[in-house]
């Protein structure tokens, strides 16, 4: 739980310091007042910055996001939950759109126990790795992981104020365990500031 409430702090740190930096840029002549799109926003700002709870992450990450073209980008985190740890890669593709950008996703995550028998997993969260994924074995002490995962979203963007780049989405996902052929679904909250 304490994990949980360093990364909201930490994530509310870096988000208001964005948002300061962004509303005194050194040059003014510069500064974008407004997108038409958000597919102009994801052009101009590369990298976004976020915080997901539920999800590929766990129970709660951090990712990056880096734009290679307005269309696409690559997804990269790392999450935690009670006892464990993840980390997740994924391509996205956003369909373009105003405010609202509907997206897809394919990526790849794994979730894991940084230490052996570290403690037994009898409940979960989320339910679904403890319902779906881990054998009688696996809930008793350790466990490692590896997803690959299809998934769909909707992501609002503020395009024009003082907390332009700021993003919320959210996201379902269809974990797929690559060792026992099992699936299982996610759904996820994530905010996302563009710079």
């Amino acid at each position: 739980m304490r994990i949980i409430v360093l990364l909201g702090v930490f994530f509310a740190t870096v988000y208001s310091q964005a948002a300061i930096f962004n509303s005194q840029r050194i040059y003014e002549n510069t500064k974008k007042e407004f997108y038409s799109n958000g597919l102009e926003l994801r052009r101009d700002n590369r990298v976004g910055i976020g915080f997901d709870v539920a999800g590929v992450s766990g129970t709660a990450g951090l990712q990056l996001e880096f734009n290679f073209t307005p269309e696409s980008g690559l997804l990269v985190g790392f999450g935690t939950g009670e006892g464990y740890q993840t980390f997740h890669a994924a391509y996205k593709k956003v369909i373009g759109g105003s405010n609202f950008l509907p997206y897809f996703v394919m990526g790849y995550s794994r979730w894991y126990t940084p230490a052996k028998g570290s403690r037994s997993f009898a409940t979960t969260k989320p339910s679904v790795l403890g319902d779906k994924f881990l054998n009688d074995q696996e809930k008793q002490g350790s466990f490692d992981e590896h997803f690959l995962y299809p998934g769909i979203g909707i992501q609002f963007v503020q395009l024009k104020g003082d907390y332009i780049g700021s993003s919320v989405s959210l996201e379902l996902d269809l974990l797929l365990d690559v060792d026992d052929f099992l699936i299982g679904p996610l759904g996820s909250l994530a905010m996302t500031y563009y710079f």
